[in-house]
């Protein structure tokens, strides 16, 4: 069965001019470049976005839904000012990418319908396989949970992995 970590970040929100670094498409992390974040800035064709406690709250909640009708499990949900994470797997045969595209058109269309159209994640996410048990609890019980804003964590996850 696939278990995927998928994080979207806010649209204009993850500039190269962060102190830990920024990540190109097919590079990888890079490190800090402020010269590059001004042509990041003049080439942004849309407003930079910020998830206040609403717009985690609505993403939370679209996230929650979607897992029915994936067919799959959201185990996790931690949602930031800049960007979110879920934690989510399935037993179809349906690639990771088409499950992402999906979770992404989910958050953006209820935004859209709550707050108006725009742009509000980036154009790619990231992805990481769940390796086993031991990065499942590591996800769910440290990294997600220790974010700031709004978390969600499947009942049967916190009964069964405690």
């Amino acid at each position: 069965m696939p278990c995927y970590h998928y994080t979207f970040h806010a649209y204009g929100t993850w500039m190269p001019d962060k102190k830990q670094g920024y990540v190109k498409r097919k590079q990888g992390v890079l490190k800090r470049d402020e010269d590059m974040a001004m042509n990041y800035r003049a080439n942004q064709k849309h407003k930079t976005v910020y998830f206040d406690i609403k717009h985690q709250k609505e993403i939370l909640e679209a996230l929650r839904i979607a897992g029915e009708h994936l067919d799959a499990v959201i185990h996790c949900i931690a949602v930031e000012p800049t960007h979110l994470h879920t934690v989510i797997s399935w037993k179809h045969e349906r690639s990771w990418d088409s499950i992402q595209r999906s979770i992404k058109t989910t958050i953006t269309r209820r935004l859209n319908k709550v707050f108006g159209k725009r742009t509000w994640l980036v154009k790619d996410g990231s992805h990481k396989r769940v390796n086993d048990h031991d990065h499942f609890c590591f996800l769910i019980h440290e990294y997600l949970s220790s974010h700031r804003g709004q978390y969600w964590l499947r009942d049967e996850d916190r009964e069964r992995f405690g």
